[in-house]
């Protein structure tokens, strides 16, 4: 809860989540910092959703080439760096600096703040949209490698490539989908945002 400042003390203070010392700093918390992150919490939980469902698609259709026998398609490592080290830092900044509209325009338009009431970027019908993209985009970074490469590609030394190998290329097109998937949904593209996913992309490669 917001807690003010008044006459009886610190005591509601102590125990709100935010505290202001004057009525009139309610407005802007509630018009922008308030529907800013709104909008930024429903961008971070549904990206979550999406790249987890990006990243186990390919292993999902995999399992009908391999009989279902439980075969990976990845290297271990790339499963367990895909969330904390190659896709963390882009969503964090989605959620932490995105801005739809300016402060000024914000305060402007008050009717903004009924995005949240009419669930405008959160529901039940923006969750199936997210994971059926995540699925779709999923199956295309599958079959797009797959297609180009196919099972038995020779390389200059004499070697074919191997299944792992495969792998890495699906996993390199996913790590790029998922960037791109959440720059089209940021309003402002900082500078910080192309430095995430520069460094995300050199990381991985």
């Amino acid at each position: 809860g917001v807690g003010l400042f008044g006459l009886e003390g610190a005591q509601a203070v102590n125990s709100a989540d935010y505290a202001l010392a004057q009525f009139r700093f309610l407005r802007e918390l509630l018009l922008v910092h308030g529907r800013w992150n709104y909008r930024r919490v429903a961008l971070c939980v549904y990206y979550i959703f999406y790249k987890a469902a990006l990243m186990v698609t390919p292993q999902f259709y995999f399992a009908f080439a391999c009989a279902f026998s439980g075969q990976n398609f990845y290297y271990e490592w790339t499963y367990q760096v895909f969330n904390p080290l190659l896709t963390s830092c882009v969503v964090i900044a989605a959620a932490v600096l995105d801005q739809d509209v300016s402060r000024a325009d914000a305060l402007k338009r008050p009717e903004l703040f009924f995005d949240g009431l009419e669930r405008k970027y959160h529901s039940h019908a923006w969750f199936w949209k997210w994971m059926g993209e995540g699925f779709a985009h999923g199956a295309i970074c599958y079959a797009v490698p797959l297609g180009a490469l196919g099972a038995g590609v020779g390389l200059s030394s004499g070697e074919a490539l191997g299944l792992f190998a495969l792998g890495e290329y699906v996993m390199a097109c996913v790590v790029f989908v998922a960037h791109v998937r959440v720059l089209f949904e940021c309003a402002n593209i900082t500078a910080l945002h192309v430095f995430f996913v520069v460094g995300h992309l050199v990381m991985y490669w």
